[in-house]
């Protein structure tokens, strides 16, 4: 057998780095080969092999699948390969215009309180709000839910089929207003649960969220990924968005506070609260929690600080107002 050649030890290299530039496999070639080439030589018979020595080359070259584009001399930020990206739109809030919303959170149907979701409801009618918000946990999602739970308590056929029927009726009762439904870490778990139990179904639209509800023949905008809306200078978040929990033992609207470093109103985790700071410069930044419209007294935990409550924001005037509502006794104070 023959010695090899140049240029079938260009070849070999070739093969093994075929994404390398010609340079770095020029250098790497003139090291394994010092008494045979130098950088120069190994550079000229790469690129002629891959058929980067101009059209002549190109064309008189056999094999021309190894052709490589030749790269823009003095740009090696080019060589960077684009990022995988889990969002297929740039991630941010969502801004939406609004005179005055109703925020509704935490309902958990079907472990939702009736009397108090209809005072909520009866209560942005009559102020006249022109928009709802479903800040998120609006659903339960109990038996997709990871934790141990009571299978006697509901099917999941007859939930899906409470939570439809609940969101009909909130559209029916504001048939002209704009409906926003964000995810809470509640409407989550219909992904978990996909990729744990069913990971095929991932990525098909008949088992999203949004066709699942039928949020479409109901005129509701789905908000999802984690981003916060917002109106005029409010962000409006669910809670479950921050990495490290919010929880704070003064009040979860100071735990906002400490996350997100700006005014926005929470919920998720069923009280009603405010916080208030001023800084060095006088500039006031409040935040708020809601309380929620589920049953206050679950199984899983009968002892502990909820409240019924919700919110209403009216941007009708110079700068938005948040008024934040509990209700007690069948009271909306």
């Amino acid at each position: 057998m023959g010695a090899i050649t140049q240029t079938g030890i260009a070849q070999e290299y070739i093969d093994r780095f075929p994404k390398f530039p010609s340079m770095s496999i020029a250098r790497k070639i003139a090291r394994d080969h010092p008494m045979r080439f130098t950088i120069e030589q190994a550079r000229c018979v790469v690129r002629r092999a891959r058929g980067n020595m101009g059209e002549h080359n190109r064309n008189k070259t056999a094999d021309k699948s190894k052709f490589r584009p030749p790269q823009k001399s003095g740009d090696p930020f080019g060589q960077i390969p684009r990022p995988k990206s889990e969002y297929r739109k740039t991630w941010g809030a969502v801004k939406i215009n609004v005179n005055k919303a109703l925020v509704l959170s935490d309902i958990q149907i079907p472990f939702h309180d009736r009397d108090a979701l209809t005072l909520a409801l009866r209560h942005g009618l009559d102020k006249g709000c022109d928009s709802v918000i479903l800040n998120g946990d609006i659903c339960d999602f109990f038996r997709l839910s990871y934790f141990r739970k009571d299978i006697t308590v509901v099917e999941f056929r007859e939930e899906l089929d409470i939570i439809k029927r609940t969101l009909a009726a909130i559209r029916d009762i504001f048939p002209d207003a704009q409906i926003y439904f964000k995810d809470g870490n509640h409407e989550e778990r219909l992904e978990s649960y996909l990729q744990v139990r069913a990971p095929e179904l991932l990525g098909i639209p008949d088992f999203t969220i949004r066709h699942v509800l039928r949020l479409d023949d109901l005129g509701m905008k789905h908000i999802g990924d984690k981003r916060p809306l917002k109106i005029d200078h409010l962000y409006i978040i669910h809670g479950h968005e921050f990495a490290h929990s919010t929880y704070n033992p003064v009040n979860p609207a100071r735990g906002y506070f400490l996350q997100a470093k700006t005014i926005c109103l929470g919920a998720h985790h069923h009280q009603t609260s405010e916080h208030t700071e001023t800084d060095l410069e006088q500039k006031v930044t409040s935040v708020w929690s809601t309380g929620c419209l589920c049953n206050l007294h679950p199984k899983w935990m009968p002892i502990n600080k909820w409240n019924h409550g919700f919110a209403v924001v009216d941007v009708a005037r110079k700068r938005f107002c948040v008024d934040n509502l509990k209700i007690i006794k069948g009271q909306v104070f």
